[in-house]
């Protein structure tokens, strides 16, 4: 329990760094730029996708992360938690138009979570 939750810490602390960079990524797309939201979306997590895997790879889950496969792995699980993501970001577009940026940040939550979960039980498994 105390190993999940340090790296619970460690995972949200890496995604403050990512946040930064996946958010301040997506404002600018979308406010200076005007891109249309979803678009803004995907530029926004590109950014910060490569930075996730290598600092949760080296910071949150090193003493698993030498496991061959993380990375398609990372993938995957990224492809999962970013549908969740487009999939509440679509819906609260067709109802919520006037706060686009609290939706971003409603969908970037939801990502968060099950990025975890996916990250702690099969992107960086302890090899058996």
């Amino acid at each position: 329990m105390r190993k999940t939750l340090r790296q619970l810490v460690n995972f949200c602390l890496v995604g403050v760094v990512n946040t930064v960079i996946g958010f301040g990524t997506i404002a600018v797309a979308q406010l200076l730029f005007g891109l249309h939201p979803v678009l803004a979306n995907i530029i926004g997590y590109a950014a910060g996708l490569t930075n996730s895997y290598l600092m949760n790879r080296a910071f949150t889950f090193s003493e698993m992360s030498h496991a061959s496969g993380s990375a398609f792995r990372f993938v995957v699980a990224f492809v999962i938690a970013y549908g969740a993501n487009m999939a509440v970001l679509l819906a609260g577009l067709r109802t919520f138009t006037d706060h686009v940026l609290l939706l971003q940040g409603l969908a970037m939550v939801i990502y968060t979570i099950i990025f975890f979960v996916i990250s702690k039980i099969y992107v960086f498994r302890s090899p058996t």
